[in-house]
């Protein structure tokens, strides 16, 4: 189990929010099969992903850090791992990766010495099924999945 030196010790490792299927409450947990890649798993249907569900939220700091309850639920939706209302902002670093048919080698030399740091709204976070809230960025979607290729602007 990974730890960290400023942090207290947690008896998880691998945090996945999801609502179970026995139920339909919303539940954090760790997957019961260590060994389980949760996102083939949930896209694919297959297999169940179980999981040891958590006695309290992980960021609840009256119950840090919260432990596994031996609970074991199924899930039935993969949620994100935590709600908009929880995240400020979005602060994410962009380490300019290949674009598809570009040269990797004349990307590589190009790329920004430092990474670029970009900001989202809370309102950005989703989770691996949920769907697009911006009409230009479904529209994207749908001319990429019938014409293989993302349009560079849409207007």
């Amino acid at each position: 189990m990974p730890t960290s030196s400023t942090c207290p010790p947690t008896s998880w490792w691998r945090l996945i929010r999801f609502v179970a299927r026995e139920d339909g409450q919303t539940y954090f947990g760790q997957p019961v099969d260590d060994a389980l890649d949760v996102g083939i798993a949930y896209a694919n249907a297959s297999p169940p992903i179980r999981a040891n569900v958590l006695f309290a939220h992980p960021l609840e700091a009256s119950i840090s850090p919260a432990p596994l309850s031996g609970v074991i639920k199924t899930v039935s939706t993969l949620l994100p791992p935590l709600l908009p209302s929880e995240v400020p902002s979005i602060r994410a670093l962009g380490a300019n990766f290949i674009q598809p048919n570009q040269d990797p080698h004349t990307a590589i030399q190009k790329r920004p010495v430092l990474p670029i740091l970009f900001y989202k709204p809370n309102t950005a976070l989703s989770g691996p099924v949920a769907k697009s809230s911006s009409p230009l960025c479904r529209l994207g979607i749908r001319l990429r999945s019938r014409t293989g290729r993302y349009p560079r602007s849409i207007h």
